[in-house]
């Protein structure tokens, strides 16, 4: 016999999702711009090889790669050029598909019993003031 739990995600956990994918972006952006900066010096000593590694370590995390559109021109290192900007399309394909919303639902299915499953009690919160 299956059973079947709906979990759903509350509007502060899509909040902090969120604001954690939007901080991934901007320190892949910064790090993508300090990049290009030095390719734009055409001082790197790096292969295009050695520089498409650097490109696909810095936009690996969280997904970042599905978002990120970069463009590498060149093939002599010191006439690498970088351009990259934000997919919001793909930006937004993404939050439908991983990123919670606020009416967004999973379904987990699994065959233990609803009853074996760990219950806990709400936390309580504890009342403040003096209490006398």
């Amino acid at each position: 016999m299956t059973h079947r739990a709906v979990i759903t995600h509350s509007p502060t956990f899509h909040t902090a999702q969120a604001r954690s994918f939007a901080q991934t972006l901007a320190k892949a952006g910064r790090r993508l711009d300090e990049l290009a900066a030095r390719l734009a010096r055409g001082r790197t000593r790096k292969a295009r090889a050695g520089v498409e590694a650097e490109i696909a370590a810095i936009v690996k995390p969280r997904w970042a790669d599905r978002v990120i559109d970069v463009t590498l021109t060149g093939q002599d290192p010191a006439e690498l050029r970088l351009t990259w900007e934000i997919d919001q399309a793909a930006r937004d394909q993404l939050a439908g598909e991983v990123l919670a919303n606020g009416s967004c639902e999973l379904t987990a299915m699994t065959g233990r019993s609803a009853r074996s499953w760990p219950h806990t009690a709400p936390k309580q919160t504890p009342k403040t003031g003096s209490g006398r």
